[in-house]
């Protein structure tokens, strides 16, 4: 089975840089996802991968992105 899957999160923070010297800024992080499920005779596998995009509004010093990987598998070697 193949889930897609999508989030858009918003964060206010008056210290951005949490330094003395305070900053306020709006990030907005985009998370679009597909998870990978399947399973079969003795086996079964998941798959989750994410890909998340971080836009900062006053400054774009610190936009950035990351991914995410998480998979999982289980195989039965002899029956029960």
């Amino acid at each position: 089975m193949i889930t897609p899957s999508v989030s858009v999160e918003g964060t206010y923070t008056d210290n951005v840089y949490l330094a003395a010297n305070k900053k306020a800024d709006f990030i907005t992080r985009l998370s679009p996802g597909i998870t990978l499920d399947g399973k079969g005779g003795r086996a079964s596998a998941s798959l989750n991968y994410q890909w998340q995009f971080n836009r900062y509004a006053e400054n774009s010093a610190p936009n950035g992105q990351q991914r995410s990987l998480a998979a999982r598998g289980k195989l039965e070697l002899v029956d029960q």
